[in-house]
């Protein structure tokens, strides 16, 4: 069975991912946003704290984002 590209991308990311630190696909799944809008949010410095390893990966502090997520005012 033929996978497509974002099911590859998606299992991609998740063999890459420790338990120390979440991807950003990871995080834009989890707070239903898109990679893009996730973009935003680290250009306009909002949303959770993120750690630049080298030029092109970001990566998330999964303790300091399950603070964040937690200090979000709930309805």
């Amino acid at each position: 069975m033929a996978r497509t590209n974002q099911e590859r991308k998606q299992a991609k990311m998740r063999r890459k991912s420790s338990g120390k630190f979440l991807t950003s696909f990871q995080v834009a799944e989890m707070l239903g946003l898109s990679g893009w809008a996730l973009l935003v949010w680290r250009r306009q410095h909002k949303g959770p704290e993120f750690v630049r390893l080298g030029r092109n990966t970001i990566r998330y502090p999964k303790r300091e984002f399950d603070a964040w997520l937690a200090s979000l005012p709930r309805n």
